[in-house]
Protein backbone atom coordinates (compact mmCIF):
# COMPACT_ATOMS: atom_id res chain seq x y z
CA UNK A 1 0.00 0.00 0.00
CA UNK A 2 0.98 3.33 -0.51
CA UNK A 3 0.11 6.51 0.94
CA UNK A 4 0.75 10.39 0.76
CA UNK A 5 1.39 12.89 3.88
CA UNK A 6 3.22 15.60 5.59
CA UNK A 7 6.06 14.54 7.82
CA UNK A 8 5.13 15.57 10.86
CA UNK A 9 7.56 14.33 13.27
CA UNK A 10 10.86 11.46 13.36
CA UNK A 11 11.31 9.54 16.54
CA UNK A 12 15.18 8.11 17.08
CA UNK A 13 16.54 5.45 15.83
CA UNK A 14 16.50 2.36 18.85
CA UNK A 15 18.90 -0.31 18.79
CA UNK A 16 18.51 -3.56 20.90
CA UNK A 17 20.81 -5.97 22.30
CA UNK A 18 20.23 -8.33 19.46
CA UNK A 19 21.24 -5.29 16.78
CA UNK A 20 17.83 -5.07 15.92
CA UNK A 21 16.76 -1.36 15.07
CA UNK A 22 13.25 0.20 15.27
CA UNK A 23 12.51 3.69 14.35
CA UNK A 24 9.20 5.77 13.95
CA UNK A 25 8.00 8.97 12.16
CA UNK A 26 4.59 9.91 12.04
CA UNK A 27 2.54 11.65 8.67
CA UNK A 28 0.28 14.43 8.83
CA UNK A 29 -2.97 13.06 6.97
CA UNK A 30 -4.84 15.56 7.64
CA UNK A 31 -7.93 16.38 5.56
CA UNK A 32 -10.80 19.00 4.66
CA UNK A 33 -13.91 18.88 4.00
CA UNK A 34 -14.34 20.55 0.36
CA UNK A 35 -17.97 22.02 0.89
CA UNK A 36 -17.97 22.77 4.58
CA UNK A 37 -13.88 23.73 4.96
CA UNK A 38 -14.09 21.24 8.35
CA UNK A 39 -10.86 20.18 9.46
CA UNK A 40 -10.30 16.12 9.92
CA UNK A 41 -6.88 15.62 11.69
CA UNK A 42 -5.47 12.31 11.12
CA UNK A 43 -1.91 11.40 11.78
CA UNK A 44 -0.59 7.44 11.34
CA UNK A 45 2.43 5.90 12.94
CA UNK A 46 5.07 3.79 10.97
CA UNK A 47 7.50 2.12 12.01
CA UNK A 48 10.93 1.14 10.17
CA UNK A 49 13.10 -2.21 11.10
CA UNK A 50 16.91 -2.50 10.41
CA UNK A 51 17.05 0.63 8.55
CA UNK A 52 15.04 -0.21 5.57
CA UNK A 53 14.45 3.64 4.62
CA UNK A 54 15.66 6.51 6.28
CA UNK A 55 13.03 9.32 7.21
CA UNK A 56 15.86 11.62 8.77
CA UNK A 57 16.42 12.29 4.94
CA UNK A 58 13.93 14.37 4.86
CA UNK A 59 12.68 17.66 6.41
CA UNK A 60 10.09 17.82 8.94
CA UNK A 61 6.90 19.30 6.64
CA UNK A 62 7.88 17.80 3.53
CA UNK A 63 5.49 15.80 1.21
CA UNK A 64 6.55 12.11 1.43
CA UNK A 65 4.81 8.65 -0.48
CA UNK A 66 5.43 6.01 2.09
CA UNK A 67 5.22 2.57 1.11
CA UNK A 68 3.62 0.05 4.00
CA UNK A 69 2.22 -3.13 4.80
CA UNK A 70 -0.16 -3.51 7.63
CA UNK A 71 1.37 -6.15 10.42
CA UNK A 72 -1.03 -7.77 12.98
CA UNK A 73 -1.01 -9.76 16.21
CA UNK A 74 -3.42 -11.21 18.85
CA UNK A 75 -2.29 -11.50 21.97
CA UNK A 76 -3.48 -12.77 25.67
CA UNK A 77 -4.47 -9.63 28.06
CA UNK A 78 -3.97 -9.67 32.02
CA UNK A 79 -7.84 -10.61 32.24
CA UNK A 80 -7.92 -13.49 29.96
CA UNK A 81 -9.69 -11.68 26.86
CA UNK A 82 -7.85 -11.62 23.60
CA UNK A 83 -5.95 -8.02 22.12
CA UNK A 84 -4.94 -7.16 19.07
CA UNK A 85 -2.12 -4.79 17.91
CA UNK A 86 -1.20 -3.59 14.35
CA UNK A 87 2.06 -1.62 13.10
CA UNK A 88 2.49 0.24 9.73
CA UNK A 89 5.63 -0.85 8.90
CA UNK A 90 7.08 1.54 5.87
CA UNK A 91 9.03 -0.20 4.01
CA UNK A 92 10.02 2.49 0.75
CA UNK A 93 9.80 6.43 1.07
CA UNK A 94 9.94 8.54 -1.98
CA UNK A 95 9.92 12.38 -1.77
CA UNK A 96 7.23 13.87 -3.47
CA UNK A 97 8.02 18.01 -2.83
CA UNK A 98 9.01 20.29 -0.07
CA UNK A 99 6.81 21.38 2.49
CA UNK A 100 5.31 24.75 2.75
CA UNK A 101 5.39 26.10 6.35
CA UNK A 102 1.81 27.26 6.76
CA UNK A 103 0.05 28.27 10.27
CA UNK A 104 -2.11 26.02 11.69
CA UNK A 105 -5.26 27.47 11.29
CA UNK A 106 -4.98 27.48 7.63
CA UNK A 107 -8.27 28.93 6.02
CA UNK A 108 -9.99 27.26 3.54
CA UNK A 109 -9.44 28.21 -0.10
CA UNK A 110 -12.90 29.73 -1.37
CA UNK A 111 -13.66 28.79 -4.77
CA UNK A 112 -15.49 30.77 -7.31
CA UNK A 113 -18.28 29.23 -8.78
CA UNK A 114 -19.59 32.26 -10.61
CA UNK A 115 -17.84 31.81 -14.47
CA UNK A 116 -19.52 28.47 -15.21
CA UNK A 117 -18.12 27.77 -18.57
CA UNK A 118 -22.05 27.51 -20.02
Amino acid sequence: MDITGKLHSVGETKTFDSGFQVQEFYLDLTRFNQMTGEKYSNHARFKIFNEKCNPDQYKVGDIIKVGFSINGKSFAKDDGSVGFAQDLVAYKIDFVREGINQPESQEPIEEDHDDLPF
